[in-house]
This record gives structure tokens, C-alpha cells and sequence, in this order.
């Protein structure tokens, strides 16, 4: 769109929407207002006239009381009743016609008897009172209704009273009116309009006065409207309330009434006779003046459109008409004549716009042969760079060609190799599987890749443990390698169990961030084999070694007891021979036992045992050890806990391979601490001591079979290397654990810990020694 067109055209639109919203605005609140001021009207309207109504039914009782109380009528009444004669009649109908003709609203009027007899009759009504006289007689009470009579051919009013003297019931009166003063209230619709109507209708909805739009006198049409049915609901409502409320007016309502002809109706309740005022107004009528108010409005803001849009288009051509020129200008410029000059001779802004862009285009031309200059230095630098890069694609390809091959060296590496290989990616989807890998796991390469690992390759220890870490998700979050504990069987595609050793290594990108995980494992079927071939040999040597030693160990004894016989050098050689005897023996157990764990042989039986006494035992078997070194050993207990459900000799074994060990590796004079500790789950046993220590680099190799460290091998202390084997055997077969810090030239602290529960309990048939 041109700017010429938004010129003139946004601020029209912007000025047409404000006008109309500004017209619905005006007419939606104007004709709010109009409504609403009609409505109350309306309700004024049918309140005043209800309660007009009920002021002339309770005047008309009260002057039908007025002719029932006079005095000079009753006593003659009661007079005729006790003698009848004409001059009681005389007087009676004297009386009663005085008062009638000094009261406008009544036509006539008679007395009755208690029999309905018709005793004096001041009109010509005799007739129509008596066919109205059952109805007035049944309610017993002062009564007004408004009755059409046969004879009379038109409804009246009829308004009787009862006769009483001195208490005693003498007959009644009933007076008869014409409906002309009822209909006067009711016609009279001033400040309604044209259209306006009021009229009442009875109990059974049916019309009291004249209908505007219907001819026919009271009780000919029966009226069938929302107004109507609701206001007989209201009746009902306020009837059974005991409701004696004035204030007769009610809502108003947009209906269809009796002449099918769109009104605002309200009514009233009138309480004295249960009759019903309803008000209507014609809807056209009420919402013209709202119709004429939209004309003008919407007549007023076109013309004020229009003529905004004539000032709108002048103003945006004086505007547009030195931009014009301006583009025309630039246009030259744009097909390549930078000489080009608009030169616009006005001060305004889009003149200062003109000279600001000569300006610019003089700048440009320059800039264009600056631009053109540099061009050609730079094709010439792009020219060498050009015979340059074909050099580095040439070393490229070479380069390519040479990852290619270190690739397919690699593939047939990874074809070749007597390990299996998994590789996965960041998603632990299987990228890599080769040959070996299939014959171990028995499934083949195609049914591997692009599946995750943990359908593949799984550990029989991890799918026994549901919610155990597997050793990829391990790898991943640690981004550290894990290597296999040597007891780790993995489960073929067939459902069967191999042993297996393995090491998972992250795949780190320039991040340092793990993006995949390596896994190399081996069968180790035939190396467990061999294990466990090893472990029967040991145990059975084990056990043929025992006995000899043992009779070397009696024998030996035996000869130390007649040592008066012996001369100083075989007393030296006893010696020798028995502490050779010993360390054999304890070697001999110590294998022994190596081989019932790892056979599997041995068997765990906790029982109710009090820790502090088996440690108590073994700090009072071990005194002899600390009495030699002076050491000095402190005990101290802070476990609640009194028992414990333990094996008693496999708990003696670990303390006293701890204590033992303590005393072993403390210099003379040292000190060795026993500390006994709980939390919820276990109980602790910390042993800690102030002696050589454990190297740093050789702590990770600390729980293996014949493992010592350097520093205590070199200073000669005598051991086996597999104390602390067997203790990490026996916990982790039992539920328990071992920890440990150590600093070489300080000491150790080992803690084992019981857990609260107890050991768990293990079926074998031998025990540890």
C-alpha cells in the first residue's frame, strides 16, 4: 500500500472505529437508560393503580358497613321479626334508600333473612340479589363480588354485610354497583403511551374490565399469558405465606399477550380479592425513541467520516508529493547513476531527508570505488588461497585414505580379537558387537545392534537385583572405568549362565562429557576351572599337611618338657623347629580356609553372641603379643545394642585377624584402639592403630590373596597375605562390610561392620579353623 493511501485511509478506519464504537456506546447506554426508566415507570404505573384498586374495594365494604350498622334499621328489622307489619318495611326501605342515593356507586340494594328471603328491596334488582345470594352466603362474612347476572345481562358489583344486634344475626344487606368507577381506574393509562393497557383479572385468569384490543364486557374473555400464569403463581405464594403485603408490584417481562403483540408486561396482586392488575406497553413504542437516537448517531458520525476522509486525502497528496519525487530519485539511482542529485527545495523534514540522501549517495559513490579497489586486492589474495586449498584437499584425501585403512585395521582388529567388544552410544544403544562378543553372549550381530545394551548384556548378579545399577548406567554417571570382581556370570541367549570378566570404559568428547561406554569381556569358564582346581588341591594339601605338622608341633612338645636332658644348641634348634612348626600351621589353616570360602564349602550360623565378650576374648588372647611390644590397647564401647545374631567363631576370626595385624604392624610403644559403635542399620567395630601404615599405591590391592605391602615386607614382619582376604570373604558372604583409611607412617583404621539384623545365615558342611 502506498503511503499516500496509509495516509489517508489509517486514520479513516482509526476514526470510523472510534466513531462506532462511540455510536454503540452511545446507544447501548441511552437505550439502557430509556428501558430501564421505562420499566420503573411501568412498575409505578401498576403499583399505584393495585393499590388505587384495593382503596376502592376496602371504601365500597366500608360503606356497605356503614348502611349495615345503622341503628334505626336494625331495631326495625328486629321489630318486623318479632311482628311483622308494613310500617317496620316502611322504614327500613326509607333508611336504606337515603343512603343509597347519597352514595354515587350504588344502584340499589335489599335485605335478606337467615333464609335468603328477600324482605325489603329498594330497587329493581330483587332478582339478580337473590341468583347472587347462594355465593354470598356461603362465606357468611362481609363479602364483595363481582358477579355477571342473567338478568341484568352485565356484570355488577355485589357488596354484602351481615346484620347483627346486640350479637344477634338479624340478615343480611346486599348492595349492587355498576363497574364504572372500577373501570375508571383501571382505563386510565396516562404517560403509558398510545399502547399502553391496564386491566384485572379474576382467580380463574379471567378479564374484570375492557380489553383494548378485544371487544366484550368483564368475565367474557379469559386472558392466557406468561404475565398472567405468573402472576397466579405469586398469588399462590403470598396465600400460603400469609402474605398481606402492599407492596403489590412485580418484574417486567417481555411477552407475547392476549392480542399476540410484543409487550413489557408487569402485574400486582390484589389482596383483597385475589385478583391480579397486570400493565403492558407495546415494545415498538417503548424502544422507538432508541431507533431515532441510532439513526442520528450513525447519520451524524457517516457524515463526520466522510468529511475526515476528504481532509485526509488533500493532506497525505501534500504530504506524498515530495516522497514521490524522492523515489523517483532513487529509482534513477538504483538502475546505477550514482550522479544523481533530488535536491527537494523544502525545509521540512522530507526536504532535509532529500539533502541527506544526496548526501548518501555521493558517500555511496565513493565508497563503491573504495569497494571496487579492495575487490581486486582480495580476488588476488582469493587466488592464491584457491591454489593453496587445493594443496590441503590433496592431504586431505591422503589423510582420508589413511583413516580409512586405520579403520578397516581396527574393524579387523575388533573381528579377530579374543575378547568380546559392545560398544554403545549416548542413548546405550548397541553401535558395536563383534564375533567373539556372539559367541559369548550366543546372539548374533545383526539381532544386537540398534538394541539397548541391557536386553543384550546382562549380569546375572544385576537381573537377580531389580533395581541394582548395571555397569554402563554405572560408567555413564561416573565417567569412570569398572572393572569385574572375578565373581560375575553373564546370561546367554539360551537362558544359560557363563562366568565371565570384564572392564567398561567411558567415551568421553573434547567436553570431558561421557557420550558412550565401551565394554570388553572374556570368558573365563575354563580360568574358574582351573581356580577352583587349584582351591581342592590347596585344601586337600591342607589337609595332608596338617597331620604331620601337627605331630612335628606334639612331638616337639613333648621334647621341651625333658629339656634338662637336652644340651643349650638342641634347645636352640627346638626352637627353631617349633616356631617353624607354628608358622606352618597357621599358614597351613590360613590356606585351608581360603579354599573352603572359595569352594564354598563352609557354612555361616548366626546365634544370639555378645560382641564385647568376643572381643574381650581376643584382647585377653593377644596380651601376651602386647606385653612382648609394651603396647598399649584401649577399649571402648558405645554400641546399645547387648546381642547380636552372629557366627561366634567367624566374628572371631575377623577380630582376631584385625587385633593380630594391629599388633604385627605397631612399632614398641605404640597404641592400638578398639571402638565399638551403632546407627540404625549397623553395628561398628573400628580397630585403628598408630603404626606403619599402608602406601597409597598399594591400598587398592589390599583385600587380594597374598597380597603385603612393601614397606612391612621389607622391615622382615613375618604374615600370609590372607587375613584381610578372608575377612572380606566372610563379610561380604554375610551381609557385613569392611572399610579402611591408612596413611604410610601414621597408621590404620579398619572398621567392620555387623549388620543390626544379623548375619545371614548359610547352609555348608565345614567350618572355618
Amino acid at each position: 500500500m502506498k503511503i499516500k493511501s496509509k495516509i489517508s485511509v489509517y486514520p479513516t478506519l482509526t476514526l470510523l472505529v472510534l466513531a462506532i464504537f462511540v455510536a454503540v456506546f452511545v446507544f447501548l447506554f441511552t437505550g439502557r437508560i430509556i428501558k430501564e426508566d421505562k420499566r420503573e415507570y411501568l412498575l409505578t404505573v401498576a403499583d399505584s393503580r393495585a393499590k388505587h384498586v384495593d382503596s376502592f374495594i376496602e371504601s365500597t365494604k366500608e360503606k356497605s358497613r356503614i348502611i349495615s350498622q345503622k341503628s334505626k334499621v336494625l331495631e326495625s328489622l328486629k321489630h318486623y321479626y318479632e311482628e311483622p307489619n308494613d310500617q317496620d318495611i316502611s322504614i327500613i326501605s326509607e333508611r336504606i334508600d337515603e343512603v343509597i342515593t347519597s352514595i354515587d356507586d350504588f344502584m340499589g340494594g335489599a335485605i335478606l333473612d337467615q333464609d335468603r328471603n328477600i324482605i325489603v328491596s329498594v330497587s329493581d334488582y330483587s332478582q339478580s340479589i337473590l341468583a347472587v345470594s347462594k355465593e354470598i352466603y356461603e362465606s357468611g362474612e362481609q363479602e364483595i363480588l363481582l358477579i355477571r347476572d342473567d338478568n341484568l345481562g352485565l356484570p355488577h358489583l355485589y357488596v354484602s354485610s351481615p346484620l347483627f344486634l346486640n350479637e344477634e344475626y338479624l340478615g343480611t344487606i346486599i348492595l349492587i354497583s355498576s363497574l364504572e368507577s372500577l373501570n375508571d381506574i383501571v382505563e386510565n393509562t396516562k404517560n403509558l403511551g398510545n399502547s399502553g393497557e391496564i386491566y384485572l383479572i379474576n382467580n380463574d385468569n379471567y378479564s374484570l374490565t375492557p380489553l383494548r384490543h378485544i371487544s366484550g364486557s368483564a368475565l367474557d374473555i379469559k386472558i392466557e399469558t406468561e404475565s398472567s400464569d405468573l402472576c397466579r403463581t405469586h398469588s399462590r405464594i403470598l396465600l400460603n405465606e400469609n402474605n398481606n403485603s402492599n407492596d403489590f408490584a412485580e418484574s417486567v417481562i417481555e411477552i407475547s399477550n392476549y392480542a399476540e403483540k410484543t409487550v413489557l408486561s408487569t402485574h400486582s396482586h390484589i389482596n383483597q380479592k385475589n385478583w391480579c392488575l397486570i400493565a403492558e406497553v407495546q415494545r415498538d413504542e417503548v424502544f422507538a425513541p432508541i431507533n431515532q437516537l441510532w439513526w442520528i448517531v450513525g447519520g451524524s458520525g457517516f457524515i463526520m467520516v466522510i468529511v475526515f476522509m476528504i481532509f485526509s486525502f488533500i493532506s497525505a497528496r501534500l504530504i506524498t508529493k515530495p516522497l514521490e519525487k524522492l523515489k523517483r530519485g532513487t529509482e534513477i539511482i538504483e538502475a546505477g547513476d550514482l550522479s544523481h542529485i533530488v535536491s527537494l527545495d523544502s525545509d521540512d523534514e522530507i526536504g532535509q531527508l532529500s539533502k541527506s540522501f544526496d548526501r548518501m549517495t555521493k558517500s555511496l559513490k565513493k565508497s563503491q570505488q573504495n569497494i571496487q579497489k579492495k575487490v581486486n586486492i582480495q580476488t588476488q589474495k582469493l587466488l592464491v588461497q584457491k591454489k593453496e586449498l587445493k594443496k590441503s584437499l590433496k592431504k586431505v584425501e591422503e589423510e582420508k585414505d589413511i583413516s580409512l585403512l586405520v579403520s578397516r585395521k581396527l574393524e579387523a582388529t575388533l573381528e579377530n580379537i579374543g575378547e568380546g567388544v559392545l560398544v554403545v552410544n549416548s542413548d546405550k544403544v548397541i553401535t558395536i558387537f563383534n564375533p567373539t562378543a556372539e559367541s559369548i553372549i550366543g546372539i548374533s550381530k545383526s539381532d544386537a545392534l540398534g538394541k539397548n545394551y541391557s536386553e543384550i548384556f546382562m549380569i546375572s548378579e544385576e537381573s537377580i537385583k531389580k533395581n541394582s545399577e548395571t555397569i554402563v548406567d554405572k560408567t555413564f554417571r561416573t565417567g569412570k572405568s569398572i572393572e569385574s570382581t572375578g565373581k560375575e556370570n553373564i546370561v546367554q541367549k539360551n537362558g544359560n549362565i557363563e562366568p565371565i570378566d570384564y572392564i567398561a570404559a567411558p567415551v568421553k568428547n573434547s567436553d570431558n562429557n561421557v557420550t558412550g561406554c565401551v565394554v570388553v569381556f572374556r570368558d573365563v569358564s575354563k580360568a574358574r576351572s582351573v581356580d577352583r582346581t587349584k582351591s581342592e588341591f590347596v585344601s586337600l594339601a591342607s589337609h595332608q599337611l596338617r597331620t604331620p605338622l601337627s605331630s612335628i608341633k606334639w612331638n616337639v612338645e613333648m621334647l621341651f618338657e625333658s629339656s634338662n636332658e637336652l644340651s643349650k644348641n638342641n634347645l636352640k634348634y627346638l626352637k627353631r623347629i617349633s616356631k617353624g612348626s607354628e608358622r606352618m600351621i597357621q599358614l597351613v589353616n590360613a590356606l585351608l580356609n581360603v579354599s573352603r570360602l572359595e569352594l564354598g564349602t563352609f557354612f555361616i550360623d548366626p546365634k544370639d553372641v555378645n560382641l564385647k565378650s568376643i572381643i574381650k576374648g581376643v584382647v585377653d588372647e593377644t596380651e601376651g603379643m602386647r606385653t612382648i611390644k609394651k603396647l598399649r590397647l584401649v577399649v571402648k564401647h558405645n554400641m546399645k545394642a547387648k546381642k547380636l545374631k552372629l557366627d561366634e567363631n567367624l566374628t572371631r576370626i575377623i577380630i582376631q585377624n584385625l587385633i593380630s595385624n594391629a599388633i604385627k604392624y605397631t612399632p614398641e610403644k605404640g597404641k592400638i584402639m578398639v571402638i565399638t559403635n551403632q546407627d540404625k542399620r549397623y553395628v561398628h567395630l573400628t580397630i585403628s592403630d598408630n603404626g606403619y601404615g599402608i602406601p597409597v599405591q598399594q591400598q587398592s590391592m589390599l583385600f587380594t590373596k597374598f597380597h603385603r605391602a612393601d614397606n612391612v615386607r621389607e622391615l622382615g614382619i613375618e604374615g600370609t597375605g590372607l587375613g584381610l582376604y578372608i575377612i572380606k570373604f566372610i563379610l561380604d558372604a554375610s551381609g557385613g562390610k569392611i572399610l579402611f583409611k591408612s596413611e604410610e607412617g601414621k597408621g590404620s583404621d579398619f572398621t567392620v561392620s555387623f549388620p543390626i539384623r544379623g548375619m545371614k545365615k548359610r547352609i555348608g558342611k565345614k567350618t572355618l579353623i
